[in-house]
């Protein structure tokens, strides 16, 4: 396992591969960047290790719900975010800015093997901070399982339906025909795209070109930010995020 551990003075990033480690210092902020699997027994045996009291958490939490509510316990006294950082980025606080609407909205992500097996939290997060609203339920449609490019793990093809409160509509799809790569948001007095593939959004006949900013990025600006503030609004809490994951997985089936 991996365990990037972030020096409150240098920031340098450390890897430890051993958790035998000796003389590595005083932690401050651990981030866990490891597949899920077991995720929970690696964070029980970093806690007790080294008693970090900020942790980043990649994404998906863990594969099953008794495992998600063990990590939450484990954490309960700690500061922990999820590694959710869409929030961020440039391109959707300039959707958020051009919204006028805050309910009755539709979106819609649509692509070809966009990894939306692990990828729907972050649009799910993302939403959730467009329009301060709630992730009420999902329906899966059409799903498939195929092999993902890493090894012992899937990816889902077909069709995931949410709705969150203020009637806040969100559909993901993830196919083997589509051309580019969509978010599509609907209102009454708005249409917003944003094409990943071209990498401009198209509002009221107007084309502005926005490059995707790439998510790891954002570690060091969290990094900086925690150091500083002791917190971080780049991302979501543990608390916050853990009702979604565990909304996912047990309505997912997978």
């Amino acid at each position: 396992s991996k365990i990037y551990i972030y020096d409150k003075l240098k920031l340098e990033n450390k890897i430890i591969n051993n958790l035998n480690t000796k003389n590595i210092g005083k932690i401050d902020i651990v981030v866990i960047a490891t597949t899920a699997k077991g995720r929970f027994n690696l964070i029980k045996r970093v806690n007790s290790k080294f008693n970090p009291k900020f942790w980043i958490i990649e994404k998906f939490l863990e594969t099953n719900l008794t495992n998600t509510n063990k990590i939450k316990n484990e954490l309960k006294n700690k500061i922990a975010y999820i590694n959710l950082p869409k929030r961020g980025m440039k391109i959707y606080k300039r959707i958020k800015n051009i919204l006028k609407e805050k309910k009755d909205v539709n979106i819609k992500m649509i692509g070809n093997n966009w990894n939306m097996a692990s990828n729907s939290v972050h649009f799910i997060d993302l939403i959730k901070w467009m329009f301060n609203t709630k992730l009420l339920r999902l329906k899966f449609n059409k799903l498939k399982k195929i092999k993902s490019k890493r090894y012992g793990y899937f990816e889902i093809i077909g069709v995931i339906e949410l709705l969150f409160n203020k009637n806040i509509r969100l559909k993901l799809e993830n196919n083997f025909t589509e051309k580019e790569r969509i978010i599509k948001f609907r209102t009454k007095s708005n249409n917003i795209d944003y094409n990943y593939n071209n990498q401009y959004l198209i509002t009221k006949n107007k084309k502005i070109n926005i490059p995707e900013e790439y998510i790891s990025k954002f570690t060091n600006l969290v990094i900086k930010d925690i150091i500083k503030n002791k917190r971080t609004k780049r991302l979501p809490t543990l608390n916050s995020h853990i009702e979604d994951c565990n909304l996912f997985i047990k309505k997912s089936n997978l």
